[in-house]
Parts: C-alpha cells; sequence; structure tokens
C-alpha cells in the first residue's frame, strides 16, 4: 500500500472537485491527525497502515461507479455534473474522517510458526470522543470546518445502512429520500467487502 502516493491522490481529489469554502481547512486539520497512517478498522477491513485512506478512495471510485453505471452521471450539464461530483468527493472521502486520531498499536503474545511466544502489534480502539456512532461523528467533523447540506450530513451519518449506531428513523425511508445516502453506504459496502477482501 503506497501511503505517500494515496495521500497525494486523496489530496488531488479534494482540491480537483470541492471548491467549498472550508476545505483547505478541512485538509490542514488532517495534516495533524494520522488520518493518511491510520488503518481503517481493528478486524474487518484495512487494517494495515494506511488503510483509512486508501478505503476512502476506494469508496469515492465505487461511488463514481455507482452513480454512473446507474445513470445519475449521464447527460448533466458541466455544472449540475460538477456539483454531483463535489457532494460525492465529500461524502465518500470523508464518511469515516473521524477515524483519525482513533487507533493505537498495542502488543499482544502469540505463537509463531516455530510454538515460541512472541510480542505481536496490533491496533486498539482509544475513543477519546464522543460515544457516538462513527457516521454521526464524522459528519460533525467535516461540517465544523466546511459547510454540508442537510443530504450530504445524511449521508455520512447513514453510510453504515442497518447496521449503524446512527440510525434514528427508518433507514429504507432515509434511502428512498436520498440516492446520495444509499449510493455512499453500497459503495462503502462492495469496497470493504470486494474491493478489500
Amino acid at each position: 500500500m503506497e501511503i505517500n502516493e494515496n495521500k497525494e491522490k486523496f489530496k488531488k481529489l479534494c482540491k480537483d472537485l470541492i471548491k467549498r469554502e472550508g476545505i483547505d481547512d478541512l485538509l490542514e486539520w488532517l495534516e495533524t491527525t494520522d488520518f493518511y497512517v491510520a488503518p481503517a478498522s481493528t478486524r474487518y477491513h484495512c487494517r494495515v497502515e494506511g488503510g483509512l485512506c486508501y478505503h476512502s478512495l476506494n469508496v469515492f471510485e465505487r461511488m463514481v461507479k455507482e452513480f454512473t453505471d446507474e445513470g445519475y452521471l449521464n447527460n448533466l450539464g458541466t455544472e449540475a455534473k460538477a456539483k454531483l461530483m463535489e457532494q460525492i468527493a465529500i461524502v465518500s472521502l470523508f464518511h469515516d474522517v473521524c477515524k483519525a486520531n482513533f487507533y493505537k498499536v498495542s502488543e499482544r503474545n502469540v505463537k509463531n510458526e516455530y510454538g515460541v511466544w512472541v510480542k505481536e502489534p496490533f491496533y486498539t480502539v482509544e475513543n477519546k470522543g464522543m460515544l457516538v456512532g462513527h457516521g454521526y461523528k464524522s459528519a460533525r467533523i467535516v461540517n465544523r470546518y466546511m459547510n454540508i447540506n442537510d443530504e450530504e450530513y445524511m449521508a455520512i451519518v447513514h453510510h453504515m445502512g442497518y447496521s449503524s449506531d446512527d440510525n434514528i428513523g427508518n433507514v429504507s425511508e432515509i434511502f428512498n429520500k436520498s440516492i446520495l445516502t444509499l449510493l455512499l453506504h453500497i459503495a462503502d459496502t462492495k469496497a470493504t467487502f470486494i474491493d478489500e477482501k
């Protein structure tokens, strides 16, 4: 996994696609965190150094594909397409931003292939923030630096779909109201269980 290459790709996508006031401040804040080197999880997917940024890029690529395959990016004028691509970039690239400064490396004793006990590093959660789901925390962080609209906020909060801790209300109703939310959920799921398997 090329950490520096992924970092530059992430920053370029943000600069090229997101034109909102505050994006530079959000990217500046990311530089003070471990976002580009953090894992995406401790157990499920991309649980390696650089996994969080890598996963965010995968979700962006998947989301563009979903919008293209479903015909939402077809036949749009230049301005409308730029606006939709900005929304896709915001919700996909920052849907897990609260995982920055969230993990720490610990050690545990395990037997190696020769039956000898050795210390092995692994990631654990060090949650110093609010005890709410990560979709809600991520949406709050993004909104702290850059104004996002209600649909973008909803997409980030509910990107985990039915398994989210943040679900208040009917997820099916949310998906029916917001294609952005539905396709972020689908892109995140496909990136996790197909692209990063």
